[in-house]
């Protein structure tokens, strides 16, 4: 049993009253209405008669573990902006303003009236922003389970337009939908308070699975299938229950690990996330109707293994001491005498079928088969340092055996694959994100007697942020009326930002900048107290925004 991830539910903040409406209208020469529909979108359960019209399991093959990259512009958009939620104490809401792309035609008297909302051109302009914000949220929820407390999103929009000073109700007005505000609906009242106790409890079932050492990927999803079995208690009588239906169900001693497929993909999905192992989410069913219809009614997983092929992972239903679905392929027999590809239809849509479907994994024909572990040790050591505009800079510990080393990372919210070194233990990531934090993995690897590539695992991520590294040899010297800072040059810098405090005891404040060399003369420093300062390099981006490093320890002067 599966519960659906988008609501949707417009608000009503404008005029009511049709004497009030016009008013409003004519007072202005620029007008926001704040729509007034009403839409009921994916309910918080799948009903038992949702049916998702056939298609071809696992056929599209465009999926890298993310549904994210299969977004367009406007969706990718929303995809991101969603992440602010993760702020679960203050993020009520999210404000988005649209450009021209919801934009429509119709006159004057129809918006004054409201009549506008039963034309064609309306409709199209409303149902198009209405699939992409859902086929957006759909995927953000599909990738992030680590934000499990929101079930789903309701959306209120506003329609502005610029009106003529002479108008009658005959004049073509171009109208267009140009902002609008997301709303979290969650799971159940008072699950904000138990994001600590899962957020802790994920990190207990971490150090469960780290007790064990794991020669290789197999090895480790094992590990965490088996972890994600033992803990998960499969819970017939209650399916309505909310909790049931995301992480606090299986993480939480309250609920004693009760929940349904859902709790128990979600969490091997984040703990495949946590270890970097590519892996994604799928919902679909095993019944087909008359019409050639999926009931969709239960949700798994697909891992990406070593030899590059996606595998199906099903802990609930093998959740019976059996393991038919550990890593299985199309042609896998269950105990019942049914091959995957029949017993697992997959949904490209997962609440809302009237928009793009999304792609998924194509399985391998036959389930995964451990060969003798190629002997691979782990990376150790990991570090990230930011090495300049867009650049990180990797350093780990010498794996003797390795004949290279592949490198993964996480940027902007996306995993997938950064490039590989057979030159020693560092690598360059030129294509870092500059705003936000990059993460990385690091795989030692050797060949084995088929030619494959086999890579070991790493325990660990290194994060930083592509941006110019922290000055290097700071110095202040007393000067006459100042205290003069000099320091090396940082890489790709374009300029330094100097702040600092006047005293212990004073504000640490802004207290100017150079574009002009590695010196910097602070000619207000004091002369009875020590001031502190800090360097900041910069750079700036494609768009004219300053990008500002670190900075090493302070340093200290008086004024001569």
């Amino acid at each position: 049993i599966l519960l659906i991830n988008i609501d949707v539910a417009a608000i009503d903040e404008g005029p009511s009253d049709e004497t009030e409406k016009a008013a409003f209208l004519t007072e202005n020469s620029v007008i926001d209405v704040i729509e007034d529909w009403e839409e009921e979108g994916s309910s918080s359960q799948i009903p038992a008669d949702f049916f998702i019209p056939a298609v071809s399991p696992f056929s599209d093959g465009f999926f890298s573990g993310n549904y994210g990259e299969q977004l367009n512009t406007f969706e990718s958009g929303v995809y991101q902006e969603l992440d602010i939620f993760r702020d679960y104490n203050s993020a009520m809401s999210l404000d988005m303003s649209l450009d021209d792309e919801f934009s429509f035609t119709t006159t004057y008297g129809a918006l004054k009236m409201g009549t506008y909302t039963d034309e064609t051109g309306y409709q199209e302009v409303r149902m198009r922003l209405r699939s992409q914000v859902f086929r957006a949220a759909d995927a953000y929820f599909k990738d992030k389970v680590e934000v499990f407390w929101i079930r789903s999103i309701s959306y209120q929009a506003t329609i502005s337009y610029a009106r003529p000073s002479e108008t009658t109700d005959d004049t073509i007005i171009t109208a267009k939908i140009s902002r609008i505000k997301i709303k979290p609906v969650y799971y159940y009242d008072g699950i904000l308070d138990e994001v600590e106790t899962v957020q802790s409890a994920f990190q207990s079932a971490v150090t469960v699975i780290d007790e064990k050492q794991y020669e290789n990927r197999y090895d480790l999803i094992n590990g965490i299938y088996t972890y994600v079995k033992d803990i998960a208690e499969y819970n017939y009588p209650a399916l309505e229950a909310a909790y049931n239906h995301t992480l606090t169900g299986i993480l939480l001693d309250k609920y004693e690990h009760k929940c349904t497929c859902e709790g128990y993909a979600k969490l091997l999905k984040w703990l495949c996330d946590y270890y970097g192992i590519p892996n994604g989410m799928v919902i679909g069913g095993s019944d087909v109707n008359d019409q050639g219809n999926i009931l969709v009614n239960h949700i798994w997983n697909v891992i990406q293994m070593d030899d590059g092929q996606w595998y199906l992972i099903d802990a609930t239903w093998d959740d019976t001491g059996e393991n038919s679905y550990f890593l299985a392929g199309n042609n896998t027999v269950d105990s019942l005498g049914r091959k995957v590809l029949e017993s697992h239809l997959a949904s490209p849509y997962f609440s809302y079928s009237d928009y793009e479907p999304f792609g998924l994994p194509i399985l391998a024909e036959e389930g995964y088969i451990k060969e003798k572990p190629v002997e691979v040790p782990m990376v150790e050591g990991l570090k990230a340092e930011p090495y300049g505009r867009q650049k990180v800079k990797l350093f780990w510990e010498t794996v003797p055996e390795a004949e290279g080393y592949l490198v993964y990372g996480r940027k902007n919210g996306s995993y997938g694959y950064v490039g590989m070194t057979t030159w020693g233990e560092t690598y360059t990531d030129v294509n870092a994100s500059e705003e936000n934090n990059n993460l990385y993995w690091v795989y030692a690897y050797v060949t084995d007697s088929n030619g494959k590539m086999r890579p070991g695992l790493c325990r660990e991520y290194a994060q930083a942020k592509g941006v110019c590294p922290a000055v290097t040899n700071l110095r202040a010297a007393s000067v006459t009326g100042g205290v003069r800072l000099a320091w090396n040059a940082s890489r790709d810098a374009e300029g330094y930002l100097i702040y600092g405090m006047n005293g212990a005891n004073s504000n640490y404040h802004y207290i100017g900048m150079t574009t002009r060399g590695t010196a910097f003369t602070d000619t207000k420093a004091s002369k009875t107290q020590w001031n502190f300062y800090w360097v900041f390099p910069y750079h700036k981006n494609a768009e004219g925004k300053m990008i500002v490093g670190g900075t090493p320890k302070y340093v200290y002067g008086k004024a001569r």
